[in-house]
């Protein structure tokens, strides 16, 4: 994971544990309300699952479609295909695959909207 990926408000994975911290500014990353001095190199991604798809607030369609399984949330479908989260970008035409929570935040963010827990 490098720097450049991350933007404030991104989820981490905190000293190989399942503690879950926020970037709150470029070095400074917040858990339980407090803030510490955590290196980057202490963090790692967090694999994006339908577990953290759900907590967002996707809603999970019970039948899969021609793409594969799908999640939505806010005007925008997610895509389960060979073991892959991919979003289609139909400007370009062609499937994005996600691999983390902080790449689909970020995309969120694209459009304008923060990914919160739900």
């Amino acid at each position: 994971m490098k720097a450049q990926e991350l933007r404030i408000g991104n989820l981490v994975r905190y000293n190989n544990k399942d503690l879950v911290v926020r970037l709150i500014s470029n070095w400074e990353f917040s858990k339980n309300e407090i803030q510490d001095d955590i290196s980057l190199t202490e963090c790692e991604p967090i694999p994006l699952t339908e577990e953290w798809l759900l907590k967002f607030g996707f809603e999970k369609f019970h039948v899969k479609n021609a793409f594969g399984q799908e999640y939505y949330y806010k005007g925008v479908s997610i895509f389960f295909i060979n073991n892959e989260f991919r979003y289609y970008l139909h400007t370009n035409r062609h499937w994005v695959a996600y691999e983390f929570v902080h790449e689909i935040q970020n995309l969120y963010f694209a459009f304008g909207e923060e990914l919160t827990i739900k």
